[in-house]
């Protein structure tokens, strides 16, 4: 049960004639509220199962201490309130915050906003695709540190043209965040292991999109007191100004000393050599998240992480990794298998005939569409891929397979 000054109700809105009562604070907690209730969920992040398809050889150097454990984020929704009921109020709530904007006085700036609000959670009413911009938070867990709470806003995705899928935030990326905070010594995102570097951890994210993953981690390495350089790549120039505006809502004042850094930047995966050449090389930790969607893109990747990643040294106790997360779409199956055609399982010895971007290992997750698995599932697919120095020998063994 909630009271609004003389108004009280139980998961029920207040009278629309109680309105004028309400004052900027009762109506901005209603408002949260409702946009909790109907802020459409990223579909396929409930994670229920996790198994390995390619463990880890017992040598890597992943310096996981936990298994990734499934969560159950977004088990805990809102009541939803009666569609039609909502739509009227807030109508009427816009109504009585126009004509109260028309009278003038006192807090004008903090009823526009709230009228902004309301006419925003009235849009979605009639579609995600109608309702412009929308913005979610996604809180993630880690047992031994405060929730990491990130803010991102999605854009309407542009008719015919794939490039702007980024504009939207999809379940892979929460997927792939979700794993990162809750086991980042598995990324190498620990103090004790960016010290054995003698510099800034350098972190790529391929397809970045709105952000999530990025966003996840510097929010995290924040909370940890920990310096790195993030740097969030895409290719529309929609995409990449709706970047931009997530990493300034995001963005925390920090000292100095504990400073991660995270920017945003053009990449043609086609074309890595025409990268920005302030967009660093040498990468230590590269992440994606559902960027597999065309034939050439695996392919593309790869050359991307040859360019940019740097090799392991001798005796390096981490070495550069590229974590990705796909859906296993069925419209899909073939822009998946590239993934395995494109870089080969990790061979099992290794030589001094040269280094290859090779499979470590392959987990499947299984997510829930929605909350109440109404919708069935999804498998997501995640790999871990680096360089492996192998023999001659090694290497036509493993294009025979």
């Amino acid at each position: 049960m909630v009271t609004y000054s003389s108004v009280t109700y139980n998961d029920q809105l207040p009278e629309r004639t109680h309105i004028p009562l309400l004052t900027v604070d009762e109506v901005k907690g209603i408002l949260v509220h409702l946009q909790e209730a109907y802020n459409p969920p990223v579909r396929g992040t409930r994670t229920i199962s996790h198994r390995e398809i390619f463990p880890p050889s017992s040598d890597n150097s992943l310096e996981s201490t936990d298994h990734f454990q499934p969560s159950l984020a977004g088990a805990n929704h809102p009541q939803s309130f009666s569609r039609k009921p909502a739509c009227d109020w807030l109508t009427a709530l816009i109504s009585h915050l126009q004509k109260r904007l028309l009278k003038g006085g006192d807090d004008l700036e903090a009823h526009e906003t709230l009228l902004d609000d309301a006419a925003a959670l009235l849009a979605i009413f009639a579609g995600t695709a109608s309702a412009g911009k929308l913005t979610r938070t996604f809180t993630f867990g880690h047992p031994s540190s405060p929730p990491v709470h990130v803010k991102v806003t999605d854009i309407p995705l542009e008719n015919q043209d794939y490039t702007t899928l980024g504009a939207q935030t999809w379940g892979g990326a929460h997927v792939l965040a979700e794993i990162i905070i809750r086991d980042p010594h598995r990324f190498g995102l620990h103090p004790e292991q960016a010290s054995r570097l003698m510099r800034r951890p350098r972190i790529l994210e391929l397809g970045a999109g709105t952000g999530l993953v990025s966003l996840a981690v510097y929010r995290f390495l924040v909370s940890r007191g920990f310096s790195a350089t993030i740097c969030a790549t895409d290719f529309n120039s929609l995409i990449l100004d709706n970047l931009a505006h997530n990493i300034s809502i995001n963005e925390l004042a920090i000292p100095e000393s504990t400073d991660p850094e995270i920017c945003c930047d053009f990449l043609d995966w086609s074309k890595p050599d025409e990268a920005n050449p302030n967009l660093f090389s040498s990468v230590d930790l590269v992440l994606g998240a559902d960027i597999i969607y065309e034939e050439l893109h695996a392919h593309w990747i790869r050359t991307c992480l040859e360019k940019f990643t740097r090799k392991p040294r001798p005796c390096s106790v981490h070495q550069p990794i590229f974590h990705l997360v796909i859906p296993l779409r069925p419209t899909h199956t073939f822009e998946s298998s590239t993934i395995e055609s494109t870089f080969p399982l990790r061979s099992e010895t290794s030589g001094q005939h040269g280094w290859e971007l090779v499979i470590f290992s392959k987990d499947s997750i299984l997510c829930e569409v929605s909350d109440d698995g109404a919708d069935g599932h999804v498998e997501y697919a995640y790999y871990t891929i680096g360089w492996e120095c192998i023999s001659s020998e090694t290497k036509h063994n493993s294009n025979a397979r």
